[in-house]
């Protein structure tokens, strides 16, 4: 059985990206949430995530005993070991659209990403629309006048495989765009 390391989904949209793939794919897994006590090379946390992934970094994927880790990864690497799923579009063009928007999102959008941090439980409209008024290069990330963010938020709306969820996982109730809605 597959078998998924992840940190804390409440503030991990590395971690959630994959399980919610999993999830919405009715791929079955174990989860194993592995506590961020530290960072520090000698935490409990580090110990545990360095045994599984060459990398440290939560999410990894461990599938009888070959592990994937980046949260895009999984992603190709569950669509290709899960064909009947589906995970990416069918159609070439779209398949290839869609890779390049999680992509970007999965590496891009550092103003919005520094600004506006994972935090699935917090109620951040006040903080959001403060955001959204004073740090203008969030502002224009998310807007439809940047090449991005047009592209990604049009694509959002256009593609509804689960490969694509795992680059959008995080909530939009963080981000300031939705804050204001």
């Amino acid at each position: 059985m597959l078998k998924l390391y992840i940190g804390n989904k409440n503030y991990s949209s590395w971690s959630m990206r994959p399980w919610v793939l999993l999830r919405q794919a009715g791929i079955p897994f174990e989860e194993v949430k592995l506590r961020f006590d530290s960072f520090d090379a000698g935490s409990g946390f580090k110990q545990k995530i360095g045994s599984v992934s060459p990398v440290g970094k939560v999410p990894a994927l461990d599938d009888d005993g070959f592990v994937v880790w980046d949260s895009l990864a999984i992603a190709e690497y569950l669509a290709e070991r899960f064909p009947g799923k589906a995970l990416w579009p069918q159609n070439l063009q779209a398949r290839a659209r869609a890779r390049s928007v999680c992509a970007e999102m999965h590496s891009g959008f550092g103003a919005l990403r520094s600004a506006c941090p994972m935090n699935i439980e917090a109620d951040l409209r006040e903080v959001g629309q403060l955001i959204w008024r004073d740090k203008p290069a969030v502002a224009l990330t998310c807007s439809a006048s940047s090449p991005c963010g047009a592209s990604c938020w049009r694509s959002i709306k256009t593609f509804r495989s689960p490969c694509f969820l795992v680059s959008s996982a995080s909530p939009m109730r963080s981000s300031p765009q939705s804050a204001c809605a």
